[in-house]
């Protein structure tokens, strides 16, 4: 089952929780910008990456769904393109440093 709830100091973030899964989606504008997607080192392998960003999608269907990549999971987030669950992806590092202020 997922759960959403709002990061309790960044008013920007909402976290997105599934068993064995997290992921934080940055809002901003009719954006979401994800940032620490992370599977338990136990489920990886399972599909729970794609099960999380499918949850994500099905919750905020208005919103294009960004991403940016460590070179590890460049795959993955080409996949989750490919299969209409994130929008764009930047091949440069996302600043997120505005998500502070």
């Amino acid at each position: 089952m997922a759960a959403f709830k709002q990061h309790p100091r960044y008013a920007p973030v909402t976290i997105c929780h599934i068993d064995g899964a997290m992921a934080w989606c940055i809002f901003d504008g009719d954006k979401i910008f994800m940032a620490n997607v992370w599977v338990h080192p136990d489920v990886r392998g399972q599909g729970k990456g794609r099960e999380i960003m499918s949850v994500i999608n099905n919750k905020f269907p208005n919103y294009e769904i960004n991403t940016d990549y460590e070179n590890h999971s460049q795959g993955f987030w080409e996949k989750m393109c490919a299969e209409g669950f994130v929008q764009k992806i930047h091949h440069e590092r996302i600043d997120f440093s505005w998500v502070n202020a």
